[in-house]
């Protein structure tokens, strides 16, 4: 499936737009990916414990870690996220100079997409620490597959190739729900409450840094020193703001002592 969806995406737009749209699509594909990078490697150094402690047997509390594993997930990659997707324009004019057409655009939506996958990433690991996959598996290739089925259904012709964009955070989307509803009939937990506190309090985050950059940020402000003072305050705004909203009390707490591990 995933092949699928990063491959068949390249034919697509070489189809439809040519190698200036492939250019386009190139450039979105290695911001996005480098985006997810710092979130990719909390995965490859938590799952161990997970399955560690479903091995033990204890299962409340590998439950408990793979929640807790969906909110740093998020919460690493929007650090990442937010200053590249407020920057966008600027980051990729220092970096290509002559940039093609749609580029920005595209790496918005390819950005987006990869902060829709973690929102699931402990439930997806849980669900392999308890060898739960094959209904898994199957719904992440079909929803996969259909990124490159939704071009043709109207997307392209209406949004053009934004339309391989929208088609992959579509496909994306239906993906997590697919998790979530598989990690529902295995674990009996609060759906409602995990989509008022991550889902919720995230996407509050989220708007509200983008206010921030539209409103209080002055326009004038260009350049690499520039960037990185945005992108300093951005961040430390989404620490304070994800903080505050979407980590429980106990969370919190852990949170906090592992940044005094850190530093004692």
């Amino acid at each position: 499936g995933h092949l699928v969806r990063t491959q068949g995406t390249v034919i697509i737009v070489n189809l439809l737009y040519g190698t200036i749209g492939n250019a386009a699509l190139g450039i979105a594909n290695q911001v996005s990916m480098q985006a997810g990078g710092l979130s990719n490697s909390l995965i490859n150094a938590t799952s161990p414990e997970v399955y560690r402690r479903v091995g033990a047997g204890n299962i409340k509390s590998a439950i408990s870690f793979s929640n807790f594993l969906n909110k740093i997930g998020v919460l690493l990659i929007l650090l990442l996220a937010i200053p590249l997707i407020i920057n966008i324009d600027e980051i990729l004019s220092l970096w290509l100079i002559h940039v093609p057409a749609h580029t920005a655009e595209l790496c918005i939506c390819f950005i987006v997409m990869f902060i829709l996958e973690r929102y699931t990433t402990g439930f997806l690991i849980y669900l392999k620490a308890i060898n739960s996959l094959s209904l898994v598996q199957s719904s992440i290739f079909i929803c996969y597959f259909l990124s490159v089925v939704f071009p043709f259904c109207g997307f392209c012709s209406y949004f053009g190739i934004l339309g391989i964009g929208l088609s992959c955070i579509l496909s994306m989307l239906l993906s997590r729900i697919c998790i979530l509803y598989v990690y529902f009939r295995k674990i009996r937990f609060s759906v409602s409450q995990y989509l008022k506190q991550l889902v919720g309090g995230s996407f509050i985050v989220f708007l509200s840094l983008l206010c921030l950059a539209n409103y209080v940020i002055p326009s004038s402000f260009i350049g690499i020193y520039a960037i990185m003072w945005v992108s300093c305050l951005v961040v430390l705004v989404t620490v304070l703001f994800y903080y505050s909203l979407v980590f429980s009390p106990n969370e919190k707490l852990t949170v906090i002592k592992l940044i005094k591990k850190c530093f004692v």
